[in-house]
């Protein structure tokens, strides 16, 4: 497991996304910070988000969460 404090590691559902290098450039500044290390299901599928998002953060999924 990576310490929360070294990496932007986000949560949608089942799924768990390293947004480090990419916080910076969000366009909801630190919104993306907000839910780091927890599930983030609800904003990550807010109405700020169209379908192109869901594309787009793939690349910086790192794993699945499992149990």
């Amino acid at each position: 497991s990576r310490d929360a404090g070294a990496a932007a590691d986000k949560r949608a559902p089942a799924q768990v996304y390293d947004v480090t290098s990419y916080v910076s450039q969000h366009p909801g500044g630190d919104a993306i910070l907000k839910t780091v290390g927890r599930d983030s299901s609800v904003g990550f599928h807010g109405e700020q988000h169209g379908e192109a998002t869901f594309a787009f953060v793939e690349e910086f999924r790192i794993g699945q969460v499992v149990g």
